[in-house]
């Protein structure tokens, strides 16, 4: 709804993430593990997105993101990128993109000003987003990638995927971290 307007807001169904993965569940299919994410250097097939993304959502729920809950993301990589807000959304977050050259005190004021309760983040990007949460309501953060103080996403995935494939997704996952 655009800002300054009144009334309900709707949610179209099915919503974008879920018609993204029933896509990417039709093309594994088709077409086996042809690529659905590619950065430089990583790369992730359709049927290994569609797992990992309910797997990631599941894996946030048990850290405690509820629906409606507002994440600050900031990160450099598409694959990345696209992994996290579909995950977001499928766990019923909402996500907030930050910009990537914004200052630690730039970022700690737009993590304020959206109401974020949580970061993802990664890459060159991950340190002052980081930095910016010590200043921000923000007090959990995940991350694409081992840093201190955040949930890798691969331990992420792992805690949330189902019943014995952790260890598989968690394996896929790391390829982003």
């Amino acid at each position: 709804m655009p800002d300054g307007e009144a009334g309900p807001g709707t949610v179209a169904e099915p919503t974008v993430t879920r018609a993204v993965l029933a896509s990417a569940r039709e093309h594994a299919a088709r077409f086996g593990g042809r690529a659905a994410l590619v950065d430089p250097g990583r790369r992730i097939g359709f049927g290994a997105f569609a797992a990992l993304v309910p797997a990631a959502a599941a894996g946030l729920h048990r850290h405690g993101v509820r629906s409606g809950d507002v994440a600050a993301v900031q990160l450099s990589g598409v694959g990345e990128l696209t992994l996290a807000v579909h995950a977001l959304c499928a766990a019923g977050a909402v996500p907030a993109p930050l910009p990537l050259d914004a200052t630690v005190g730039e970022l700690a004021r737009m993590m304020t000003e959206c109401g974020a309760r949580f970061l993802v983040t990664g890459g060159e990007v991950a340190g002052a987003a980081l930095a910016a949460t010590e200043r921000s309501y923000v007090r959990q953060a995940f991350a694409f990638g081992e840093y201190p103080g955040a949930t890798s996403f691969a331990r992420l995935v792992g805690a949330g995927a189902p019943g014995g494939t952790a260890a598989r997704w968690g394996e896929q996952a790391a390829v982003w971290g």
